[in-house]
């Protein structure tokens, strides 16, 4: 957002406009002597390069024919720089000196708007230039501008001064009788102070219209309404409307870009005014000490100047800030940003209160209403039914009635209770609603319990109760983003078995202390819990784990497949969680988990969101598979370095800086998502392990020892073997024995004695 600087010359032409609103005096350039404005070093210098010391001197320099200063240019011909004479009407001559008279230069019809007695003034046919700044202006008193009808340049009409092709509206004469006025339907451009100081009451603005000047219209202090509308207007210069003190209305078109410094300034009976949606640029005090106690600023707008809004000017002069001053717009713009705008060197910082459109439209709603007032209770009847818009009860525990005004309370109107010093408050059975802020800043409520009436829950209904710490939904169906922003002191949460939305892509996430959300039994809501964990009605979905939910250790559901946004974000206690089952991980679903050391990481996981484990500064490791399909910036392995970033000088004009965790590591197989995004990012990877138990193991390691195991089994077996073998064949070869001299034992026995042989003999008898 821009921030203009609030310079002294700015300064003296807003005092400027608020006295005549007259453009400020030129300078008078070296290379012309009758264009623009100069440089901001004032220089007196003349077209031979001759330096002096004021801009009287400077015009005293030129010659002089009749009541007419003159400066010859370059090409031979006249530029009547000023006149001095007291007649009432003025014949601009074609020829001075011989010389032809082709340029007018601003001062050439005086510089002084109180005593300059032109009434009439007639160009003749030569004339091929007039001063941008208007040499006019100081004619207060003109009624008539006249042009030689063979004048190639210039045109009147009615004694209204056009460039030749009616483009240009050059100069609409301050005394001309009448009070209104319909611009030509070819003028594009509006020149500076063309229609100033003028007594018009109304001005018909053509379709054709592209650029407003500045002081354009200044000081015409009959006009009532301007409508834009229907223009091609975009842009509207410093001042061109400033001193309309009687302007009530005024209508921009939708072509807009930029409102100039001033534009509006002194308009102090414009109280209400709609910017067009498109619009870029309101520059410095474009608005100021007008009647405006609020303004809708649309989101397109970027810039907006130094008070452009909500400033008025005191009886010194001083631009102060307008009591009560309320900026409407979206949240995180320019208009937000505007609130609180400041710059030290010039000591000024906006402090206005600001309301996005929907509560602004509320707040008029409210405003308008007939109020009536029961105890401490402030309501209204709408549609016979009471609302409630104030309360400042300080009873320990307030009871609201069931009827008020005989009509039975169904609404909470945003901030109702916000002045209420009570610490439990109970509404009755008939209240349906409770809007947008309803209990916000409710300083000292310790727990609530909505009736089973109510449907809706307003966006940020509880916010900034600091000692809420129990809240019951009650039947509450649908509950609006932030219902609990800035509750510190929250534990517990309990949703209705009906409630069917909650507009919140991150719902509950912030609350440090929470410890359960619950959903009641029954009901044909969207949500249930277990163990005061949130899920979807299917539990497919796990939606929001409390911060401080005491497990260390904690195992998804089997039926769980997707991990919400934030949904374990900021806990305080897990050390351990199991994901076997999940597909998919939201952005910032385990950020800042600040026990988190071990992750058993699903086989399925497909998606892993942008900083799903942002600083989980004890979790070193993580263990990927091959079917992760995206994986979302600093997913894991990062955190944000306050030292680096502390030190930093030029840090605030830089991104964060996010450092590695140190020792961080993943377990990822080569040609998978996952090992080349750590590639990427700088973590180390570690491919071709396998998880066993609570260490990775190398693959190789695991063939190569694999390979010897199998070795050493069929070694042992072999020898085993070997051995078995070797034991059989003495086995056999005893028993073979054995078997021989079983059978000669028994042969012994079963011979006769005769029937021995000879060698038996011999044996016996040896």
């Amino acid at each position: 957002m821009i921030k203009p600087r609030k310079t002294a010359a700015f300064m003296l032409s807003l005092l400027l406009c608020a006295s005549a609103c007259i453009p400020a005096a030129p300078i008078v350039r070296a290379e012309t002597a009758y264009e623009g404005w100069g440089d901001s070093e004032q220089s007196y210098v003349d077209e031979d390069g001759n330096e002096y010391e004021s801009e009287e001197d400077l015009l005293a320099s030129y010659p002089v024919s009749g009541d007419f200063s003159y400066s010859v240019m370059d090409d031979g011909n006249v530029c009547i720089m000023f006149w001095s004479g007291t007649d009432t009407a003025i014949t601009v001559p074609d020829t001075i000196d011989g010389k032809k008279v082709t340029d007018i230069g601003e001062y050439a019809f005086g510089k002084d708007h109180d005593n300059c007695p032109i009434e009439t003034i007639s160009l003749p046919a030569s004339i091929e230039y007039i001063s941008a700044e208007n040499p006019f202006i100081f004619c207060t008193k003109l009624q008539e501008i006249t042009v030689d009808s063979g004048n190639k340049d210039y045109v009147s009409e009615d004694g209204v001064l056009y460039s030749k092709d009616k483009t240009t509206l050059i100069c609409y004469p301050s005394a001309k009788k009448g009070d209104s006025f319909t611009i030509d339907s070819k003028v594009k451009t509006i020149g500076t102070s063309a229609v100033a100081m003028t007594e018009l009451k109304s001005i018909k603005f053509p379709s054709s219209l592209e650029t407003i000047g500045r002081h354009s219209f200044n000081s015409n202090e009959s006009l009532k309404s301007a409508d834009l509308s229907k223009t091609a207007l975009t842009d509207i210069g410093d001042f061109a409307f400033a001193g309309c003190t009687a302007l009530s209305e005024v209508k921009l078109p939708d072509s807009l870009d930029t409102i100039g410094g001033g534009s509006f300034s002194n308009c102090k009976a414009l109280e209400d005014i709609e910017l067009p949606e498109g619009l870029l640029s309101v520059e410095q005090s474009a608005f100021v000490n007008t009647g405006l106690t609020h303004i809708i600023i649309p989101s397109s707008v970027q810039n907006i100047g130094y008070s452009a809004f909500g400033y008025e000017v005191d009886d010194e002069g001083n631009e102060t800030p307008v009591d009560g001053f309320v900026v409407v717009g979206k949240s995180d713009s320019a208009a937000s940003a505007y609130c609180t705008d400041s710059d030290e060197d010039f000591n000024y910082k906006n402090n206005f209160a600001f309301m996005t459109p929907e509560n602004f439209a509320e707040s008029q709603e409210i405003k308008d209403l007939e109020k009536f007032y029961e105890g401490d209770i402030e309501y209204a009847i709408v549609d016979g039914n009471a609302v409630i818009t104030n309360c400042s009860s300080a009873d320990p525990e307030l009871i609201v009635p069931e009827k008020l005004g005989g009509c039975n309370v169904t609404s909470v109107y945003t901030t109702a209770f916000t002045n209420c010093s009570s610490a439990v408050i109970k509404l009755p059975e008939t209240v349906t609603e409770i809007r947008k802020g309803a209990f916000y800043s409710c300083q000292y409520l310790t727990s609530i319990v909505l009736p089973q009436s109510v449907k809706t829950v307003g966006e940020a209904a509880f916010g900034d109760c600091p000692m809420l710490t129990k809240a019951d939904l009650g039947g509450a169906e649908v509950l609006e983003a932030s219902i609990f922003e800035s509750c510190p002191a929250l534990t517990s949460i309990t949703l209705s078995g009906n409630c069917k939305n909650v507009n919140d892509s991150e719902p509950f996430i912030s609350y440090n202390m929470l410890t359960e959300i619950n959903v009641t039994e029954g009901g044909d809501g969207s949500f249930c819990s277990v163990d005061g964990v949130l899920y979807d009605k299917e539990m497919t979905t796990l939606l929001a784990y409390p911060a401080s939910n005491p497990r260390t250790t904690f195992k998804i559901p089997d039926s769980v497949k997707e991990i919400a946004n934030s949904a374990f974000a900021y806990n305080n206690y897990l050390e351990e969680i199991d994901l076997s089952n999940v597909e998919e991980i939201g952005v910032y679903g385990f950020e800042n988990c600040k026990a988190l050391r071990k992750v058993k990481m699903s086989k399925n996981l497909r998606i892993l969101g942008a900083d799903a484990f942002y600083e989980c500064m004890k979790l070193k490791s993580l263990r990927f598979y091959d079917k992760i399909e995206k994986i979302g910036t600093y997913s894991f392995g990062f955190f944000y370095d306050d030292e680096i970033n502390l030190m930093d000088e030029d840090a605030q004009d830089k991104e964060p800086t996010d450092a590695l965790i140190e020792g961080f590591k993943v377990y990822a197989d080569k040609d998978t998502i996952p090992y080349q995004y750590a590639k990427d990012y700088g973590i180390k990877v570690v491919p071709g392990t396998i998880e066993i138990g609570e260490h990775n193991v190398s693959k190789i390691f695991l063939i190569v020892m694999g390979v010897l195991l199998a070795a050493l089994i069929v070694l042992i077996i072999a020898v085993a073997a070997a051995k078995k073998h070797k034991k059989k064949k003495e086995e056999q070869k005893l028993e073979k024995i054995k078997e021989n001299v079983a059978e000669k034992i028994k042969a012994k026995k079963e011979k006769p004695e005769t029937e021995k042989t000879e060698e038996e003999k011999d044996d016996e008898a040896e």
